[in-house]
Parts: C-alpha cells; structure tokens; sequence
C-alpha cells in the first residue's frame, strides 16, 4: 500500500486549516501526526480533527488549531507559515478563507480614468507581486511594467503617472510561478490569448425599443450564419456589419429582402444572439466556433469584426445592436457564465490573477465539471458573483442590450440569480432574463432547476 503523504495544507478560515493527503485517511491518523503550524514567530497545535464530507475515511480533513487565528495573507503567500508532523512539512497556504469576507470588495475593477487619473485594480489574492505590462501595440515590445501594491481584501491597484495608451496585460507572481495574461475586466481585446486595448470606446447605441414580454416575437440567431451565404447579398458577409446593414437583397433576386429587412419583414422585435463574447478560437481563421467557450467576459469576439486590433469589435457590435434597436428590434445576448475556456493548463485571464478562485475545486483540487467543458465558474465566490455582475451591467448600459439568455443556469447558484434579477431589473426594469435550467453533470451548487424561476422575474425553458 501507498503511504500517506501530506499534499498540501490550506487555510479555510480563523484557526481552520485542510489537509489534504495522497490518499484516504482517518481522523486517528492524522491527530497521530501532531501537526503544528508554524509562523514566523510562534507554533500552534490542534484542538480537534475531522475528515472532510462528514465520512469516517477520506483525502482531507479539517483541523482546528488553538489560537491560530487568520495569519497575514502576504506571509502566506511568501511561503512564512507551514504545517510541520511525523511527514514532511508543507507550506501553508490560502483556501476556503479566501472566500470569507476578508476578501470581498465592490470597488471598481480593471483599468480606468477618473478625475483625469488613470488607475489599475484587481484581485489577485494569492499573489507576491503583480505588474501591468504595456506596449505602444499588438506585437509592439515591452514599453512599460507598472508595479501594483497590494491594498488589503486581496486587491492590487495602481495610480499610473499618464494616460498608457497602447495595449496591456498582467504579469502575475504566486506560488513561486509568473503568469501572464489579461485582466477579466478587460472591455476590448485584440485576442482571447494576445492584450487588451487601453483606450475606451464612444460610439453611441440606440435605446431598444419599449414593449411588454407578452409581445415579443424571439428569433435565435448566429452572427456568422445569418449572412454568411452569398445569397445574403450584405457587403460585410458573416460580420457583425453585415447584420448591421439594411437595403440588402438576393442577389438573383432582387426584390427579394435579406438579412436584417428580412428580420423586420418576418415581424421578429427580439433577437437571441448567440454567444458573441469573446471565446477561444482563431480570430483570423475559418475554423468553425458558436462561441460556447468563453474567455474573455467583457470584450466582443473579433471573429465577426472587420479588423483585429483597434477596438473594430467595439465599434461594429455596436453598430450592429445600434442598427437593431433602429428596426424596432430588441438584443438578447446568449451568456456563458457557468464556465470558461481555461483548465488547470491554460490559462488566459482568472487563473493567472486568482488560481482556482473562480471555480468549484473538489477536496482532492481537480475541478468539478457539471458544464461537460472541464470546469464550473464559482458563482457563488464573492468576487465571482461581483465579476458576473459588473460584466452583465458592462453589456447593459455600454451597449444597451435587452436581456440575457443564460446557459447551464443549473450551475450559477440561486443567491446570485436573485442578486442578478434585481439588480438588472433596478437599471432596466423591462429587461428580458431567461435561461436553461439544467446542468450538463453532477455539480455540489444548488442551481436554477424549472419551478425556481416562479415569481423570481425570470423565465428558464420548458423541454
């Protein structure tokens, strides 16, 4: 038989902290051990031992010890604290106490101007040190590393000395490893892998237009899809200006009406967009992608842009739902918040920030995977709810769409579905929220099942 080996060690709350073992193991055993933590200025020993889940034998167990209190997270993350017993030691780190209340904010994310200031914040909670790095543009060098400062509940932010102009990406330091990638509140990307745009966006977007729910005509669409046939007889085929564009035709038939005349002569007054967030895929390519893998929460993807890397994604989604709203027809975005592209070996956005805080680990670390896409989004982790939140709120009054269509909802937890429906609702009272109440394997979240949605203010399809 294998011996018991001590894996890792992680703090789950005041004086709370988890063993994990290479194997299933009892509470006698480990209280046989003798664990301490060790700080940088005194021990601890423990006052009592279970095994996670309740079960007499398992992978983890929970260990309560007399007066440790919740040690400074910078220390933990710097490796100054460790479990010590008849093992081999291991360093102590943070866990489950990362999602208390010593780690939540509602301060603004991301990058931002204000007063004429420019400013950096985000939340990398297990980090040692965090840099934004900037360049003049895509495939420029290195102009620029702006250190942030950690500002308490797991926040690094910066003032920066001038406007940085270019592009930009996070350079991230935890657990002894550097990570590069983007910021999750990034508003314009030139990729799901490459940087985010500095600069915002200004162009303006018609208000949708007012009639109740019971009037609405909903017709699911593909951006790509619907104009990408010659016959489409657009000038942008398979774009977001292609939807945009009226006046088109067959072009063999001229008095025949196509893309978005045909929408309005059909009598269609809601669209349902598939996913256009921006997904893992290659932007420039042909290869074939409904965007069900999202990476990039807040930016459009640039498969459906006429350009890659000067903010044409902004511009032209705009104009598409600007074009819309003109032909008296509403915007609903399809939105894939219950997971994300990244796995344990790719990461692009959360996981060079906040390894693993965004999604549902088991006791032995892998990832829960009720999606059926290797990963379930912890939607009810604080700054996880927030970011779902923020992003909805981004789409809602940056680009003034109409309602959301919710994959999986069964995986984003009923605390945060309530928070979501009235928050939406206090911004855009008639804002239209529906989804799918399943989700694609066994998940520990109590999510949206049908009957959850009565009297809650959205709606979850019948099949």
């Amino acid at each position: 038989p294998v011996s018991p080996e001590l894996e890792s060690a992680l703090l789950d709350g005041p004086g709370l902290v988890r063993l994990i073992f290479n194997r299933r193991v009892d509470r006698e055993f480990v209280l046989s051990l003798d664990p301490r933590v060790s700080g940088p200025d005194r021990s601890y020993g423990p006052v009592s031992a279970e095994i996670s889940g309740g079960t007499a034998l398992g992978p983890a167990a929970l260990v309560a010890f007399e007066g440790l209190g919740s040690p400074d997270p910078g220390e933990l993350n710097s490796g100054l604290w460790e479990i010590r017993s008849r093992l081999p030691s291991a360093a102590l780190r943070l866990g489950g106490a990362v999602y208390g209340p010593a780690f939540a904010s509602d301060e603004k994310m991301g990058l931002f101007a204000l007063d004429g200031r420019y400013f950096i914040r985000v939340f990398a909670p297990f980090a040692t040190k965090v840099e934004a790095v900037f360049y003049r543009g895509p495939g420029a060098p290195e102009a620029a590393a702006h250190p942030l400062r950690p500002a308490g509940r797991g926040l690094w932010e910066a003032v920066l000395p001038e406007d940085p102009g270019g592009c930009w990406k996070m350079r991230v330091t935890a657990g002894g490893k550097v990570s590069e990638g983007l910021d999750p509140s990034s508003a314009s990307v030139t990729a799901h892998d490459g940087l985010a745009l500095t600069r915002g966006d200004a162009s303006p977007v018609s208000a949708g237009p007012d009639f109740g729910l019971s009037e609405a005509v909903i017709y699911e669409l593909n951006v790509r899809d619907f104009t990408i046939d010659a016959s489409s007889g657009v000038r942008e085929p398979g774009k977001y200006l292609g939807l945009a564009e009226s006046g088109a035709v067959h072009p063999a038939r001229p008095g025949l009406r196509t893309g978005l005349d045909h929408l309005s002569e059909l009598g269609v007054n809601v669209v349902h967009i598939m996913p256009f967030q921006d997904f893992e895929n290659d932007e420039a390519g042909a290869c074939y992608n409904w965007g069900y893998m999202t990476v990039n929460f807040n930016s459009p993807d640039g498969w459906y842009a006429t350009g890659l890397y000067d903010g044409e994604r902004v511009r032209e989604s705009k104009a598409m739902i600007d074009a819309l709203h003109k032909k008296g027809i509403k915007v609903v975005m399809d939105v894939v918040y219950n997971h994300t592209a990244e796995t344990r070996d790719k990461a692009f956005n959360f996981n060079v920030l906040a390894k693993d805080y965004y999604y549902r680990t088991k006791d032995d670390g892998s990832y829960w995977n009720g999606s059926g896409c290797g990963n379930e989004f912890r939607s009810e982790a604080p700054m996880g709810r927030k970011f779902i939140m923020d992003s909805l709120l981004h789409w809602l009054t940056e680009y003034k769409v109409d309602g959301f269509r919710f994959d999986l909802m069964g995986l984003i937890d009923l605390d945060t579905v309530s928070v979501i429906v009235k928050r939406l609702k206090e911004v855009k009272p008639d804002v239209i929220i529906y989804g799918e109440p399943w989700a694609a394997g066994p998940t520990p979240v109590k999510g949206v099942a049908k009957g959850a949605q009565r009297s809650m203010g959205y709606a979850v399809f019948n099949d």
